[in-house]
């Protein structure tokens, strides 16, 4: 036994002293994993490079080895020299872009555009440096950035020699006992001195930094790219407080009083301050009421608090426009091309597919921005064209631009399809009652094919065969039988899009459908006492409020303090 204390401890000292040599202080030394395919990803393998050459064909390509996205295209080792190279990094974003390019092959006389998509869905920043100092040994003619959606990971990089040395030691329940009270305490320090939201803005900054001063150093031309902000859409999945304030607020907006909503919300967020959802849900009263600078100022301020999330903000746009006029690079600033684009400069269900991803409808508005970018700082990127004539045949490419129209969007069958596969796996994945990105994915889903909205209920099996051939769904939604257990909660999104549209009818079906499924839950009651309550019949909305108190699992608080602001 003293032996193995020994040997314990020892390893212990080893462990720490790895992790203090390697200097990744953002890392604790005792890293935590998750499921192994997950921390795969997410650590494993963000040290790993992207590409490797290998001989096809009779001659020598670079060819991905990552096992994640099968789409990742080989090019050559040796750059042909009528090529100019173009290599897009980043996160989703980036993916889809890049993956959709519309830019022509031809668009310089005598010369051909190679894309490469780099991009990394759910990749932050760091993630992103690490493969920007990857691509620039790819002999890149430019380097476009895009990154900012990811910035939530709770360390950015791991020593992966102390993650596999400490699973090794885990085996041990001294050392698993010593973890506890390390993590215990750190995670003391940690709340007491760091400022979480203050530390991701500036590892972000400092990592863009990074890539810039990078891309400088190898001579390769960067443009930096502002992310565009889904100002009423992008809301994270979240708690929602248990308050009389919060409650009431939403129930006026929910029934059009949103002169009162507005009171009520400012009350909150003065007894709240700093509260995303207060900010959020004032933001959406002033939208309804039509105070659309208010509605922004109130989002923006919601997005700014969303910093540990999958969606960029303000702040972090911020920041890009900072370094690209410091580091004298190009900035594509595609904020203010989708704010612009957008009715009242309130972006929203026309211009993203989900909370941070656009519709592919405006990929062809973003190339073209792309070349007015490279254009207007020609001093930046005169290499990548040396004519008068080159010059006038991007004007005009780039000076043409027609931005697509709702009606366009919805007339592509395949949206309707995107739109509901999200609204699909955020209800099934709701942390509240009701997933608000789930909610506007139905509403958006509404305003492009009524019938489609309706017929849900009808698409259990449909949808289940739509989500086994994505890899994320088949090893979140589906395993276990997740999926079929879990349809009751589609069921009830729908009917609660349904009765923020004032739709009482066609809500209350989904309700029935969704109790039927579950009897269990108690959101669907609440939600169908909120129905009936709006078609003045209180007496069967007393009734399901008092179903809802009944139900296993019930937030008995929430539910009575509803009960008591609607008098039953």
């Amino acid at each position: 036994m003293k032996k193995q204390i020994i040997f314990i401890l020892t390893a212990i000292f080893i462990l720490l002293s790895i992790d203090f040599l390697s200097g990744k202080r953002s890392s604790f030394v005792l890293p935590m994993g998750g499921d192994d395919v997950s921390f795969k990803y997410a650590y494993g393998d963000i040290y790993k490079k992207l590409y490797k050459k290998k001989f096809k064909g009779g001659d020598f390509v670079y060819s991905s080895q990552r096992q994640y996205f099968s789409d990742y295209e080989e090019f050559s080792v040796k750059k042909p020299d009528d090529t100019i190279r173009i290599i897009f990094i980043g996160g989703s974003f980036t993916y889809d872009w890049a993956g959709h390019i519309t830019l022509p092959v031809d668009l310089i006389p005598g010369k051909k555009l190679e894309i490469i998509n780099a991009g990394m869905p759910g990749y932050d920043s760091y993630r992103v440096e690490i493969i920007a100092k990857e691509m620039m040994s790819y002999d890149p003619d430019l380097v476009v950035l895009i990154s900012g959606n990811n910035e939530y990971f709770n360390q950015q990089g791991i020593n992966l020699t102390a993650y596999y040395f400490n699973e090794f030691l885990a085996r041990f329940s001294f050392y698993r006992n010593f973890k506890k009270s390390i993590m215990f305490n750190n995670k003391k320090i940690n709340e007491e001195n760091i400022d979480q939201l203050q530390l991701i803005y500036l590892n972000y900054e400092k990592n863009i930094k990074s890539i810039v001063a990078n891309a400088n150093k190898n001579d390769v031309p960067i443009v930096l790219s502002t992310l565009p902000l889904n100002f009423s859409g992008s809301l994270v999945d979240v708690p929602e407080p248990v308050d009389s304030q919060f409650i009431q607020g939403k129930i006026y907006l929910d029934d059009g009083n949103y002169a009162e909503a507005i009171d009520v919300f400012n009350g909150y967020i003065n007894d709240h301050p700093g509260d995303m959802l207060g900010y959020y849900f004032l933001g959406r009263a002033h939208e309804k009421n039509n105070d659309h600078v208010e509605a922004k100022n109130n989002y923006s301020l919601a997005k700014n608090l969303m910093a540990v999330a999958d969606t960029s903000n303000t702040k972090k746009n911020e920041i890009v426009k900072k370094i690209a006029k410091e580091e004298g690079a190009g900035l594509l600033d595609l904020e203010e091309i989708f704010t612009k684009s957008a009715q009242n400069g309130l972006t929203g269900k026309e211009q993203f597919r989900d909370h941070c991803h656009v519709w592919k409808e405006y990929f062809p508005v973003m190339d073209k921005a792309l070349i007015k970018t490279i254009l207007q700082n020609n001093d930046i990127y005169s290499k990548l064209f040396d004519s008068n004539t080159v010059k006038k045949k991007l004007e005009d490419y780039a000076f043409n631009v027609k931005l697509p129209t709702f009606k366009d969007i919805a007339e592509n069958h395949m949206n309707w399809e995107r739109i509901t596969f999200h609204a699909v796996i955020n209800s099934i994945q709701a942390n509240n009652r009701f997933s608000e990105r789930s909610l506007l994915c139905f509403e958006t889903l509404f305003l492009m094919d009524p019938a489609s909205l309706w017929n849900i209920q009808y698409s259990e099996k449909s949808m289940k065969n739509l989500l086994s051939q994505d890899p994320y769904s088949r090893s979140t939604v589906l395993p276990n039988n997740k999926f079929s257990q879990n349809w009751y909660r589609v069921l009830c999104h729908v009917g609660e899009a349904y009765r923020r549209m004032h739709k009482y009818e066609e809500a209350l079906a989904y309700f029935d459908l969704s109790v039927d499924f579950n009897q269990d839950d108690y959101s669907p009651y609440l939600s169908r006492a909120l129905t009936y309550y709006s078609l003045d019949k209180k007496q069967k909305a007393k009734s399901d409020i008092e179903k809802a108190l009944l139900c296993k699992d019930t937030n008995v608080n929430e539910v009575n303090l509803y009960k008591e602001i609607l008098g039953l």
